[in-house]
């Protein structure tokens, strides 16, 4: 009977050094475990920061871009190259006719455009810097014209005579101590004729 008790007493203790191991082990892999999740959670929330501020655009953003582009998209026209070269002729001789000062009266921004025209509007220009020496303006008067838009009618690829409009701005400044400025807007028809390889300006009418 004694020796019954000897071993019920060792077989108690070890029962209680297992479970207290078994305790150990469990509450070390529940550490390992929390530590874990954490780590992935907060690495989880930093890749996300740094992918709204370096990476991935936010929604907002998003959206901003894919208006953009379908504005940008919506907007494009494809323009021949005889449209371009037509385009920057016109724009180049609206600007030059349209504007004028008194301060200059060589008329540069007349004679620079002549190669761009036709003998009859050559002669025009003449015409036109003949009348404007022979005006006494008693105060500075002055217009810039800038082209917003050219629209050329009928371009076909046979053509040889075409008609465009060119919508401009006028900027007009008048008078020496307090000069005024007004703004107005003015619409030109150029009649160009193809001469070789090149258009020429034939005509040019404010309406």
């Amino acid at each position: 009977m004694f020796l019954s008790k000897k071993l019920l007493i060792k077989l108690a203790f070890g029962l209680i050094i297992l479970v207290f191991l078994m305790f150990i082990f469990l509450w070390g892999y529940y550490k390992t475990i929390s530590s874990y999740n954490e780590d992935s959670s907060e690495n989880i929330n930093t890749n996300s920061r740094n992918n709204n501020n370096q990476g991935f655009p936010e929604e907002e953003k998003i959206n901003s871009l894919i208006n953009d582009n379908t504005d940008i998209n919506k907007n494009t026209e494809i323009v021949s190259p005889q449209e371009m070269q037509l385009k920057s002729i016109i724009v180049l001789f609206a600007e030059r006719l349209g504007s004028y000062s008194t301060d200059t009266y060589n008329f540069s921004n007349l004679t620079e455009v002549r190669y761009l025209t036709t003998n009859r509007m050559q002669n025009e220009i003449d015409g036109l810097m003949k009348n404007s020496l022979l005006k006494k303006d008693v105060e500075y008067y002055g217009v810039t014209t800038r082209a917003i838009s050219v629209k050329i009618l009928d371009l076909e690829d046979d053509s040889s005579i075409i008609q465009a409009i060119v919508s401009c701005q006028k900027e007009e400044t008048k008078g020496d101590q307090k000069p005024t400025t007004k703004i107005k807007y003015q619409n030109l028809k150029i009649k160009l004729i193809k001469s070789g390889d090149k258009w020429l300006i034939d005509e040019a009418i404010w309406e």
